[in-house]
């Protein structure tokens, strides 16, 4: 008979030493999760497109969030840093659309003009005959005509006096601290550790580079002890996060888990002593 050699797709010393280091976390995830699917798992009606953004953000983010705690646990606290960035900015659009649901068209028009963009990208790189084989010429002169009923929905301003103009970058002219203080739930608390220091380990900077480099006598070297120092950001700001998206889908469906969510809260609190400046209000 052969024998197939089993494979652990993780670090096993890595999640023994979270274990060690974050044993209230871990502690308090099962009535979390119990909350989560109170929130998640259950039949959603349709009623207008905003309840779908607020609903459907909040998925993922609940999805964002176990692959935070996942990366973390494993020792790879940059990789969970990264996610975070993502789960904290779907948090703001969702509590920002649940406060002004008006804003959910804007939201969903500007997929037509990343879809167009994300297009161009591949134009440039594989030619369009080649682009026209793999999805066929109609679906690119469909999203082309998307694109050019809704670009002038989403142009900013380069230069007045020559009236020269580009797409916008995003949805909305907010910025994310801009939005987060809107949207309220003390989002804009979270701001740096979930959206500012992510974005510096995400993209090629000098911070995260050197968030990896030690200096000794004999000179610089590569080491990445800070893994487990961005792990413990990462798990305790996702922490915090998925609570406000909660909070959040509560308030805007009117579940009536308003006491189950304020104790999942004080759990919160208990396992991050000290990390007041993360809660804000609703906490």
């Amino acid at each position: 008979m052969v024998q197939i050699e089993r494979r652990c797709f993780g670090f096993p010393d890595e999640w023994a030493a979270f274990e060690g280091q974050h044993a209230k976390f871990l502690e308090a995830l099962d009535a979390l999760t119990e909350t989560i699917n109170c929130v998640k798992c259950r039949t959603f009606h349709n009623s207008c497109p905003a309840d779908e953004i607020v609903f459907f953000l909040g998925s993922v983010v609940s999805e964002d969030f176990t692959e935070v705690w996942l990366l973390a646990g494993n020792g790879l606290g940059t990789g969970a840093m990264k996610v975070l960035r993502g789960m904290y900015e779907r948090t703001v659009t969702a509590a920002y659309i649940s406060k002004f649901p008006e804003h959910v068209k804007p939201f969903s028009d500007y997929g037509q003009i990343a879809h167009r963009r994300l297009l161009n990208h591949a134009k440039e790189l594989y030619g369009l005959p080649y682009l026209e084989s793999v999805m066929g010429a109609d679906q690119i002169q469909e999203i082309e005509k998307g694109y050019q009923q809704l670009r002038g929905d989403f142009q900013e301003t380069l230069c007045a006096e020559h009236d020269k103009t580009r797409d916008m970058p995003s949805w909305s002219k907010l910025s994310i601290p801009a939005m987060a203080k809107k949207a309220g739930y003390g989002l804009e608390r979270c701001y740096y550790t979930g959206h500012a220091l992510p974005t510096q380990l995400i993209h090629s900077t000098v911070l995260s580079v050197n968030s990896r480099l030690k200096i000794n006598a004999e000179g610089r070297f590569f080491d990445n002890s800070m893994q487990k120092d961005f792990a413990a950001q990462a798990i305790r700001t996702a922490h915090v996060v998925m609570l406000k998206m909660l909070r959040v889908e509560n308030d805007y469906f009117e579940l009536g888990l308003d006491a189950e969510i304020t104790e999942r809260e004080a759990e919160c609190k208990a396992v991050w002593p000290g990390d007041e400046i993360l809660w804000g209000k609703g906490m």
